[in-house]
C-alpha cells in the first residue's frame, strides 16, 4: 500500500510514496517469467563481447558496496539507479541492468529486490549454486556514498578495510572475488590500462559458473586480466592476485581442488551479501519459491481487440512429469471462451532448475471482453494440475484500458518543440457522470519509480461506436503566476486533441489509468503492474484524435466497429484486397509488413509481431522488430 503526502514544488503538486510491502505474488511470478529469466538464460546471452548474467551479478556487488556494518546503513538499497554515471561503475553495464530491471518494477517490487533476484537468477542460469531469494529490500531515494567500492588499482590493505567495513572477513573477500569473477570479464573500452582485448574473460569458461577461475590461477594460467603477476606500477592488473594471496593462497587452492567446496562457499558468501548487506531498517521475508506452473503476458487494447503478447506458460522443475499443455480463457461474464489459443512448442530456460516455456499470443473480441487466461497442464497420470495460489490463472482487467492504438495514445512534439503525450482511456459502460477517471503517473526524475505525481483528471469525450466502452481523455493542469507575482492561479484547460503538453514540467515517467466508480469501486489498467512507459507509445499520426460522439455507451452494445472519422490510416474492418504491390490486409488496413511497426513480418496473430509492445524504442526492419535504443525510458 502506498501512503501519499502532498508536496508543493513550484509548478506542480507531487506526492511522495513510501515503498510498498513486498509483492510476493509478483516476485514469485518473476522467478520463472520468460521475459525476465530469458534476458540471462542461456548464460551466453549478451553476445560475444558481453555476458549479461555477469553484469547482473556485478551490479549486485556495486549496490552492496556502500554498506556500513557498524551503522547498519547503505548496502543493497537500489541506490545504484542514481550512481550509473560514476567512474567506479565504469561502463554501461549498470545503466543497462537498471534499465532492464525497470521493465519489471511495480508496486511491491523494488529495484533493490530486483537487483538480488537478478543476481540469484544469473548465478543459477550459468550453472552455479541455488541461492535462496528473500524479499523486502527498500529502495533509497538518492545515491549512496561515493568511493566505497573496492577498486582494482587500490592496495590490498585498502581492499581489506573496505570489505571489513561491509562486515566481511578476509575469507569472505576472497570468496566474493573468486565467485564474482567466474563469469564475465574486463572490457578494454572501460579499462584500457588493464586489457587491450575487447572482452578479456576472467577464465576460459566465461559463460559457465565453475571453479576454473581458481584452477587456472593455481595452475599458473594468466587468463584472468586481474590475476597477473604483481606490478607495483600497475596494481589494477593484480588485484585478484593480491587478494587470493592474502591468506597464502589457501582458500583459492581449496576452491581449485574441489568444485563442490567452491559452489558451497559461493552460495554462503553471496547469501551473506544479499541478505545482510542491507540497511538495518529492512526485514526480509522467508525464502520465496517459484510457482510450479504459472501463466503471464502483456495485455493491451489495440486494433479493435484485446491482445496478449509475449505470453507464456511456465512450468518449473517438472520435466518428465506432464504430457500436455493447453490454454483456455473466460469472457468478461465468466463463461469459457470458444476460440482456440495455440500453445507454442516447448523450449527450456533455467534459473538453476529447468523452466519449460510454451509461448503464445492471443486476441479477444472487445464486445465479449476477457476476464482470465488459464494454463491447463495435464500430468502423466491424466489429472489436471491445480494449486491453491492459482498462479496457473491470470486475471485480466478489461473494464478500463488505455487505448493503445496510435490514433488514440501516442507521443508528439508541438510546433514549439515541447514534448507531449496523448492518452485516451476507455471505460466499460454504462456511463455515469459521477465516475472519476484519472491518469496516474510516476515521476521521471525518481530513478526508483516510487514517487507519484498528482493524478490528472480525465474528461468524458464520447462513446466508442458499436462497443460497450466510453472514451475519456486527459485535461492539462496549468499553474500560472500572476503578473504581480503575488499569487498563483490554478486552471484546467482542454487542449486540441487533449494532448498533455507539459510532460517535462510534470516530470511524467510511466502512466496508468484508474476509474473510481460512483459506488466507490476502483478499477485500474496498470499493464500487469509495470505501467506504460512513454517509450511504449508510438509517434502520433498527423491527424490523431478521439471520437466526439456525445451519447455515452451502455453495456449492451452488440457489434464492433472501428470509428473512421479523423483516424488517418485507421479504417473500418472490412475484407478487401490491397492494390499496392507488397502490401497485406491486416485487420482491414493495407500495410507493408516488411516495415510496418504494428504488423512486422505479417499480421498480428498470423505470424507477425506488434513491435510497439516490446520494451525500448523499436523499429520494423525487413520484417523483424529491432530495438533501436535499449536505454530509452
Amino acid at each position: 500500500m502506498h501512503f501519499f503526502s502532498s508536496v508543493f514544488l513550484g509548478v506542480a503538486i507531487f506526492y511522495s510514496a513510501v515503498n510498498a510491502a513486498p509483492n510476493l505474488n509478483a516476485l514469485r511470478l518473476l522467478q520463472t517469467d520468460s521475459r525476465f529469466v530469458g534476458i540471462i538464460s542461456p548464460c551466453t546471452a549478451g553476445g560475444s563481447s558481453r555476458t549479461t548474467a555477469a553484469e547482473w551479478l556485478r551490479s549486485s556487488f556495486h549496490d552492496a558496496g556502500s554498506y556500513d556494518a557498524a551503522s547498519g546503513t547503505g548496502g543493497i538499497d537500489g541506490s545504484l539507479a542514481y550512481e550509473t554515471d560514476r567512474a567506479e561503475n565504469g561502463g554501461t553495464f549498470d545503466a543497462a541492468t537498471i534499465t532492464q530491471y525497470r521493465s519489471f518494477q511495480q508496486p511491491g517490487v523494488t529495484i533493490a529486490d530486483l537487483i538480488v533476484l537478478g543476481a540469484v537468477t544469473a548465478v543459477g542460469a550459468c550453472g552455479g549454486p541455488t541461492i535462496p531469494f528473500r524479499a523486502g529490500r527498500i529502495d533509497a531515494s538518492a545515491a549512496g556514498i561515493e568511493g566505497a567500492l573496492p577498486l582494482p588499482e587500490e592496495t590490498l590493505e585498502t581492499h581489506q578495510q573496505k570489505f571489513a567495513r561491509m562486515g566481511f572477513s578476509n575469507r569472505d573477500m576472497i570468496s566474493l572475488v573468486a565467485c564474482g569473477h567466474t563469469i564475465g570479464g574486463v572490457h578494454k573500452v572501460n579499462s584500457p590500462t588493464i586489457t587491450s582485448a575487447a572482452n578479456a574473460a576472467f577464465d576460459s569458461t566465461r559463460t559457465t559458473f565453475d571453479n576454473y577461475v581458481a584452477r587456472e590461477y593455481i595452475n599458473g594460467s594468466l587468463i584472468n586480466p586481474l590475476a597477473q603477476p604483481v606490478d607495483m606500477n600497475l596494481l589494477a592488473t593484480s588485484s585478484d592476485t593480491r587478494i587470493f594471496q592474502s591468506d597464502g593462497n589457501a582458500t583459492i587452492k581449496s576452491y581449485s581442488d574441489s568444485s563442490n567446496f567452491f559452489m558451497q562457499d559461493c552460495a554462503t558468501s553471496f547469501s551473506k551479501m544479499f541478505d545482510e548487506a542491507i540497511p538495518n531498517s529492512v526485514t526480509l521475508t522467508d525464502a520465496l519459491t517459484p510457482y510450479p506452473v504459472a501463466i503471464g503476458g502483456l495485455v493491451a487494447y489495440r486494433n479493435d481487440a484485446f491482445s496478449v503478447t509475449i505470453g507464456s506458460v511456465r512450468i518449473y522443475n517438472m520435466v518428465g512429469k506432464w504430457k500436455s499443455v493447453a490454454i483456455k480463457y473466460n469472457y468478461r461474464d465468466g463463461t469459457q471462451g470458444t476460440a482456440a489459443i495455440t500453445a507454442g512448442k516447448v523450449r527450456t530456460i533455467s534459473n538453476g532448475l529447468p523452466i519449460e516455456i510454451s509461448d503464445f499470443t492471443a486476441q479477444f473480441e472487445a464486445i465479449k471482453g476477457v476476464s482470465s487466461l488459464s494454463a491447463v497442464l495435464t500430468l502423466n497420470d491424466g489429472t489436471i494440475y491445480s494449486s491453491a495460489e492459482e498462479a496457473e490463472k491470470m486475471v485480466i482487467e478489461d473494464r478500463i484500458n488505455i487505448n493503445y492504438g496510435a490514433a488514440y495514445s501516442c507521443r508528439y512534439t508541438s510546433p514549439s518543440g515541447v514534448a507531449g503525450l496523448n492518452v485516451t482511456m476507455q471505460v466499460l459502460g454504462p456511463y455515469n457522470a459521477a465516475d472519476k477517471v484519472e491518469l496516474l503517473y510516476d515521476l521521471d526524475s525518481d530513478a526508483t519509480r516510487t514517487t507519484y505525481g498528482e493524478p490528472i483528471l480525465a474528461t468524458y469525450r464520447g462513446s466508442r461506436a458499436g462497443t460497450a466502452y466510453n472514451f475519456y481523455n486527459v485535461y492539462i493542469l496549468l499553474l500560472n503566476t500572476c503578473a504581480s507575482g503575488c499569487c498563483l492561479l490554478m486552471s484546467y484547460l482542454l487542449l486540441s486533441f487533449s494532448f498533455i503538453e507539459d510532460v517535462a514540467k510534470r516530470n511524467i515517467g510511466s502512466v496508468a489509468a484508474r476509474v473510481t466508480r460512483a459506488d466507490g469501486s476502483v478499477q485500474t489498467d496498470t499493464r500487469q503492474g509495470v505501467w506504460w512507459k512513454k517509450a511504449n507509445f508510438v509517434v502520433c499520426p498527423a491527424d490523431a484524435t478521439v471520437p466526439t460522439t456525445t451519447t455515452p455507451s451502455s453495456s449492451s452494445a452488440s457489434s464492433i466497429l472501428m470509428p473512421t472519422a479523423g483516424l488517418g490510416r485507421r479504417v473500418a474492418h472490412v475484407a478487401r484486397k490491397c492494390i499496392q504491390k507488397g502490401y497485406t490486409n491486416c485487420f482491414g488496413l493495407c500495410v507493408d509488413t516488411m516495415a510496418d511497426i504494428e504488423s512486422c513480418g505479417g499480421c498480428v496473430g498470423k505470424g507477425g509481431v506488434d513491435c510497439t509492445t516490446l520494451e525500448g524504442i523499436v523499429a520494423c526492419e525487413q520484417g523483424v522488430c529491432v530495438v533501436k535504443d535499449q536505454f530509452a525510458l
